[in-house]
């Protein structure tokens, strides 16, 4: 080997060491299969509530040792694990990974929540930490706000690659690496990490409402997160807040910042108040009805999202908000075989006008696993949708769909079906009743 090709060759083993580049799909392995995760951020330390988060559908859970880890093979989990990779791969974290990187309920690796956010936009780098001179440097670009960004990316984003790198270095099952940012978090620096990383994805909770008073008018004017519904009353007769509108639209948003790479959303268990503090204990305790997050779990999956999680259930005081929550998980879980097979994308559904004024706007899923076949229509406008056409249904005449969560059945002709749905309506239509959850408790729940 001559010198140069000796280079060449140390070059590129550095060069590709150094680098590891993420590839995952998004879905989760157990005992070999791929599952759509369904998680909880909340490990109950009570066995009884651990088992009911068992039955209620969920599959992954978040923990932090191994004694933890244990507790969640025990009770049939999987489990992830949050680890600082912000701090590099130092001795400390080379020892956690090694201890538990053969774990066999071990199933994805997280790096830190919302990094990004907590050095750009993260309101108490002015409320509390003083960085930033006022409410809103960040969003108006002020030179101390960015030089305090460069300078933390300058050292965050580094050891974050390098971190990644040793776990891919011992870990012979490859599991996925994902970090969960803030909805806001800057494009710029999560794209520095975003080659090394397989899942991307953002938290959002928008059902809250302000109290007459808002300390952090500013930050929320500069943020553009004052939600238009905050000021509403609570949901009646089963009416969906359109708070409930920023879930497609941070999907989608993570879609287009990760490239196109699996995108996790983070989704609402708790009421804001019960966070504590000054400022949360100062709103009023709303919480969102089971509509209302059957609503931004369907609509986060019909726009691209591998997985739902849910954060805040620790914080919870309502029993019956908790049991809204796995009345969605348990159906969402009884659905797990179409969740992790591909878009049949040759289905259509469309909106036929009955009046002008009227908005025809609708996301869809449309999956078969065998002969089987998942169709679910969500109508995304308060307006009743009096012509909703399900088309281009190939070689499908003749089979019957039924409304797995309603009366209605419908059969197959001309490649189409056509009905009616409500403002906000899902309609989940499925061709064997035998993927409907059968357990109603929870369903009822309107919310607050």
């Amino acid at each position: 080997m001559t010198k140069k090709n000796y280079y060449l060759t140390v070059f590129l083993i550095v060069l590709f060491s150094i680098h590891s580049w993420g590839q995952g799909d998004g879905y989760i392995i157990k005992e070999g299969n791929r599952m759509f995760p369904i998680g909880s951020y909340y490990l109950p330390n009570d066995d009884n509530m651990l088992r009911e988060l068992v039955d209620a559908g969920f599959n992954i859970v978040r923990c932090s040792s191994k004694e933890t880890l244990d507790r969640a093979q025990s009770a049939g989990l999987m489990g992830w694990l949050p680890l600082s990779l912000q701090s590099g791969a130092t001795d400390e974290f080379k020892k956690k990974v090694d201890a538990l990187v053969g774990h066999p309920a071990l199933a994805l690796w997280e790096g830190p929540d919302e990094v990004v956010w907590w050095f750009t936009g993260e309101w108490n780098l002015h409320y509390k930490k003083k960085i930033h001179e006022k409410p809103g440097s960040w969003w108006e670009q002020e030179e101390g706000a960015i030089n305090y960004a460069e300078e933390k990316s300058a050292s965050y984003i580094p050891n974050i690659n390098e971190a990644i790198s040793y776990i891919r270095s011992v870990d012979t099952l490859n599991r996925q690496v994902w970090i969960n940012e803030a909805a806001a978090s800057d494009t710029k620096y999560i794209r520095q990490y975003l080659d090394n990383i397989d899942i991307t994805g953002c938290d959002k909770y928008p059902i809250m409402q302000l109290g007459e008073s808002d300390p952090y008018e500013e930050m929320h004017r500069y943020c553009n997160s004052k939600y238009t519904i905050m000021q509403q009353p609570s949901p009646k007769n089963g009416d969906v807040r359109k708070n409930v509108d920023d879930i497609k639209f941070y999907t989608r948003r993570f879609l287009e910042v990760g490239r196109g790479k699996p995108v996790y959303m983070v989704l609402q268990a708790f009421s804001w108040p019960e966070l504590g503090g000054d400022y949360w204990s100062s709103l009023l305790p709303v919480y969102p009805s089971f509509m209302e997050s059957r609503y931004m779990a369907y609509i986060a999956i019909a726009t691209g999202a591998k997985g739902i999680y849910y954060w805040g259930a620790n914080y919870t005081k309502s029993e019956e908000f908790r049991q809204s929550i796995y009345a969605v998980t348990r159906e969402l879980s009884a659905l797990q075989p179409f969740l992790v097979s591909p878009e049949e994308k040759h289905v259509n559904i469309r909106g036929i006008k009955t009046l002008p004024e009227v908005k025809s706007d609708f996301s869809s899923i449309a999956r078969r696993y065998g002969r089987d076949w998942l169709i679910v229509v969500i109508n995304e406008t308060d307006d009743y949708q009096m012509s909703v056409v399900v088309e281009n249904m190939k070689h499908l005449n003749g089979m019957k769909f039924y409304d797995l969560y309603g009366k209605d059945e419908f059969v197959v002709s001309n490649e189409e079906m056509v009905f009616r749905m409500k403002p906000r309506e899902i309609k989940v239509l499925a061709t064997s009743k035998r993927w409907k959850s059968k357990e109603t408790k929870g369903r009822d729940y309107a919310g607050r």
